[in-house]
Formats: C-alpha cells, structure tokens, sequence
C-alpha cells in the first residue's frame, strides 16, 4: 500500500466515512453498496489487497456531494 493510500484510508477513519469496493480500474461496485459500505478498517484494507477501487458511501458518511457536469454544460453553451 503507498503512503498516499495509507494517508487517504487513515483520512477517511477519522472521519468515518464508509467505503465500498469497485471492480479495479472502474466504478461498478462488486456488492450492493448500500448494505455493503463500511467503516471496518481490516475489511477495507482486504479489499485494496484484493485490488478493488473504493468509493465513498456518501449517506452513510454524512456526506453532501454537487456533482457538475461542466463538460455537458459547455456542449449546450456551444449549441445556442
């Protein structure tokens, strides 16, 4: 494990947010990710062993997220 990923992970345990693992290179998630997301740190760490991408189950964490999609914004910009 790097340290950036090291860094990360012990980021995320401060502040408990619950993770869930994706197919590597992906952001498909290899379980159902609302029953599956967790704060476990020895899970997690099998799954980065295991290879798996990780995201972060936003709810279970407390999390608000605005996601813009700038690039279809400036197609539409463009078009008018």
């Amino acid at each position: 494990m790097t340290a950036a990923l090291t860094s990360a992970l012990d980021f995320y345990a401060r502040h408990k947010c619950a993770l869930f693992p994706c197919r590597a290179g992906t952001k498909a998630p290899i379980l159902k990710w609302k029953e599956g997301s967790t704060t476990d740190p020895v899970q997690i760490a099998a799954w980065v062993a295991e290879g798996h991408n990780l995201a972060i189950d936003c709810a279970k964490s407390s999390l608000i997220v605005i996601d813009v999609d700038a690039h279809r914004l400036a197609r539409r910009v463009e078009t008018r």
